[in-house]
């Protein structure tokens, strides 16, 4: 679609892919024209910090955008349908560990706020056996709003290790797929059977807090994670842990069964497509 094509049109594009997102039971915000993008400043708190969001969207990738937070390096991914976000503070191409925080949130429908949760990858940004889920705010303007209190959970098992079946609306193939994980101290890695793009297997990494039962998973596609899991244990419901799964690629392997090229098969979400998608798994 050009960047051409009106604004009214743009919206009732978006419309209709939300509701077909819907029907797949995917929760969807309707489409507003007024964020078609997070471009600009935007004062934030994050967990009380304070300090300033700068957003510049990819012209050639509208879906796609990099900037800073308190003036380190971040990159993100965006659906103007869903009005959802996912930032990765620090630099992401290089696997779990190169970047800091994962902060995902949604946008009003005036587009003049956002608000959700931050996920801390490493101990110095906020991590810990017993926490790694904190809520964040910002708006545009000249001062950051107040944030809500974190998010709280039951207490998960002490351990994620094990073999899982994961389910829901993501796009997967025929359902169930088999995740399995190994846990270090919290620190997650493993790999999906077969894996969310259609390969054969995708390689998982992650963090995970038992005292208060938060996870989140990055599934990598070479070094970017072209797609995150984030969640929590269930109020209710022991031994199940649900979330939103978030894809910021759609990856189309060759018939042959040869690599994929980034040129040829990989191709970012688009602006006015889902990217939040449900989740769960039985522990």
């Amino acid at each position: 679609m050009s960047n051409e094509t009106p604004v009214s049109r743009r919206a009732l594009i978006g419309a209709a892919v939300g509701a077909a997102a819907l029907t797949a039971g995917v929760g969807v915000a309707p489409a507003s024209a007024a964020v078609a993008d997070l471009n600009g400043t935007w004062k934030l708190n994050g967990n009380g910090y304070l300090g300033d969001l700068v957003i510049t969207h990819d012209k050639k990738s509208p879906s796609r955008f990099s900037g800073t937070m308190y003036g380190e390096q971040v990159n993100g991914a965006y659906s103007a349908l869903q009005r959802t976000f996912v930032i990765f503070r620090g630099n992401p191409r290089n696997w779990l560990g190169d970047f800091n925080q994962i902060f995902v949130g949604q946008v009003s429908a005036t587009g003049q706020s956002m608000s959700g949760s931050f996920f801390a990858v490493t101990a110095a940004y906020g991590a810990s056996a017993q926490r790694i889920e904190y809520s964040f705010a910002a708006r545009r303007g000249s001062s950051a709003p107040s944030i809500p209190p974190a998010p709280t959970h039951p207490a998960g098992p002490p351990s994620m290790a094990g073999k899982y079946d994961l389910r829901g609306t993501i796009p997967l193939p025929p359902q169930p797929v088999r995740l399995t994980l190994n846990d270090t101290g919290g620190e997650l890695w493993g790999d999906v059977h077969p894996g969310t793009f259609g390969w054969s297997e995708g390689w998982i990494a992650g963090r995970y807090a038992a005292a208060s039962g938060a996870l989140f998973l990055t599934e990598h596609t070479f070094s970017w994670p072209g797609a995150l899991f984030v969640g929590s244990t269930v109020e209710g419901w022991a031994g199940r842990i649900q979330g939103t799964y978030y894809k910021f690629e759609h990856i189309t392997p060759p018939a042959n069964g040869g690599g994929v090229n980034s040129g040829d098969h990989r191709r970012d979400i688009g602006l006015w497509e889902p990217m939040a998608y449900t989740w769960f798994i039985d522990t």
